[in-house]
């Protein structure tokens, strides 16, 4: 795959920082443009930060890299925004109680009327979830674009390797519920035991036949 656009919403594109892995990820998925929501910041990340917790030197180091990214990656351009807003689609997707949120919606229409060969890069499950109960035929065109972190995690595991990714992942392994699991709790699980966590975690993995 060259040539892909890829959007990345705030969750993962945090998580891919914490972990050390934005540029790994573009690599193993030939990205040639990245974009992010404007969330996918440094002032975006605070309420990841009260969650994980880390230690000052893993803090600052993710907050540097943070802020790298967030300089060289662009947010999505405001002619797409206003576009998507003249859906019908968008405003029936940020409705009461369907869980999908603003940015979601942008990046789903983003990638759902633009030509370009995207991919949609995102890990919230109930967005997933209420986009498949309530959209499902939109969903469903949706489906082969759309990267969860757990797709993230097995490209570059595959690519690489466990063993060369380990010390990165488990700097950062508490920034994310499956990747502490799928890393057990003295990070020596082998690759195919990581491989399995993942996908049994998958958000998607209801799709999975």
């Amino acid at each position: 795959m060259v040539g892909l656009v890829a959007l990345f919403d705030r969750d993962v594109f945090l998580k891919l920082a914490a972990c050390d892995l934005f540029d790994d990820v573009v690599t193993a998925f030939g990205v040639a443009e990245a974009y992010r929501l404007p969330s996918a910041s440094r002032a975006g990340a605070r309420t990841m930060l009260r969650r994980w917790r880390p230690g000052d030197a893993v803090r600052d180091a993710f907050l540097a890299r943070v802020e790298m990214l967030q300089r060289r990656v662009e947010v999505i351009p405001e002619d797409w925004v206003t576009d998507c807003q003249k859906e019908p689609l968008f405003n029936a997707m940020i409705g009461a109680d369907t869980n999908i949120d603003a940015g979601e919606a942008y990046l789903s229409i983003i990638t759902l009327k633009r030509e370009d060969p995207n991919l949609l890069i995102s890990g919230d499950k109930r967005f997933i979830e209420g986009m498949a109960a309530l959209f499902p035929t939109d969903f469903a065109a949706l489906r082969p674009s759309l990267v969860c972190f757990e797709d993230c995690l097995k490209a570059v595991v595959e690519m690489q390797g466990l063993d060369e990714l380990r010390p990165r992942l488990t700097l950062a392994m508490e920034c994310d519920g499956t990747l502490k699991v799928a890393l057990g709790r003295d990070g020596t699980v082998t690759q195919e035991r990581f491989l399995e966590a993942l996908q049994g975690f998958h958000p998607l993995r209801a799709q999975f036949a």
